[in-house]
């Protein structure tokens, strides 16, 4: 069930997962040798695509024209075998997953066996589209925006306590103040990165720039919950699929004009038909 809001707290909520679900960037890894290799011979592994031999001896150059040869790759690679490598991709854009080194028989000038690593630099992301679940495209696949895709929907509303009420100047209205806490769930759906979307807006929650940028549009956090896999098995293959539920306090007010006189008095006669009995009276 979706819940509505103030249309200016709606469009705060969605500037903020726009502003804060994190940009465009490439996806960086490291490569790390224990020792300069002399002989024998490597391959690289990424997402169930295998490069072809590698020599210990290969250059930066023949490197990266190796992990190119990958369809859909697009990177480039710097350093050098004795101090490191860095790996940026260009293509895929995004997330890229992390390169698997498959060591046969690499050999140092010493005769030692040659140990290959690599970890993440930067986990690369798509800029994520946002909608809200209760929109008029939400409903038409067709008509939702590309993935990866942000849907946002108020799934609960709460009245704190007891609202206020405050006459303006002369009584002619007055004003009710709720205080009041919402649950805002956030679903993420893509093929790749869709956690680090949601960390980002866990963690802009903890930034100074986050929290004033909610602050000042009346949004306060309260707390959120871990963020949920519910990655699921499609007809094409497996689509990534994240959740995550935020709590939030907020204000709203609503004025009420008073639309009916006061009554001060009331006046008239009457007879009782006991006895007849005729009288005036004055409230």
């Amino acid at each position: 069930m979706s819940y509505r809001i103030n249309r200016n707290l709606e469009n705060s909520i969605y500037n903020w997962a726009v502003n804060y679900s994190g940009e465009d960037s490439n996806t960086i890894q490291s490569i790390e040798f224990s020792s300069v290799p002399v002989t024998g011979t490597y391959t690289f592994s990424i997402d169930n695509l295998t490069t072809g031999d590698i020599t210990a001896t290969a250059s930066v150059a023949d490197i990266q024209n190796a992990l190119n040869a990958l369809a859909s790759i697009s990177a480039s690679v710097t350093g050098s075998v004795s101090a490191g490598l860095t790996v940026e991709f260009a293509s895929p854009a995004g997330f890229v997953e992390q390169i698997f080194p498959v060591e046969t028989d690499l050999v140092d000038a010493d005769s030692a066996s040659v140990t290959i690593t690599t970890e993440y630099l930067n986990e690369g992301t798509t800029a994520a589209n946002v909608i809200w679940a209760n929109s008029k495209n939400y409903g038409s696949s067709s008509d939702r925006p590309n993935k990866p895709q942000i849907v946002l929907n108020i799934i609960n509303v709460d009245i704190e306590q007891d609202p206020t009420r405050a006459y303006d100047s002369d009584e002619a209205a007055f004003v009710w103040t709720f205080q009041k806490t919402m649950t805002l769930s956030v679903n993420c759906y893509g093929e790749d990165g869709v956690f680090n979307i949601l960390r980002n807006l866990i963690e802009s929650i903890w930034t100074d720039t986050g929290k004033e940028y909610l602050a000042r549009r009346g949004l306060f956090w309260r707390g959120n919950s871990e963020i949920r896999d519910l990655t699921a098995l499609l007809d094409t293959g497996f689509e990534q699929r994240g959740q995550v539920d935020f709590d939030f306090a907020f204000t709203e007010t609503k004025l009420v004009t008073e639309t009916t006189d006061i009554i001060e008095e009331i006046s008239g006669s009457m007879t009782l038909s006991a006895n007849n009995t005729a009288f005036d009276f004055s409230i």
